[in-house]
């Protein structure tokens, strides 16, 4: 999700998640990393804890990829 910054016609990025499928036979849609952006927490499905050096380096590491799949217009 995103959040509108009143007076300032830009958006922020609050937090972003991923999500996959997984299972068999019959595989489900599940959450597999939950990024916030705010508190610089990341979550991930197998429940693996990060530091803050290790969050830190994993969300630059994310967003890079998203601008990268964005500028690519994999998104619509």
């Amino acid at each position: 999700l995103n959040k509108y910054k009143p007076h300032s016609n830009q958006w922020q990025f609050e937090y972003i998640t991923d999500f996959s499928f997984m299972g068999f036979p019959y595989p489900e849609l599940v959450k597999e990393i939950d990024v916030c952006f705010h508190s610089k927490e990341v979550s991930t499905l197998y429940g693996v804890g990060m530091n803050k050096f290790e969050s830190d380096e994993f969300i630059e590491h994310f967003l890079t990829n998203f601008i990268t799949y964005v500028e690519m217009c994999v998104f619509s």
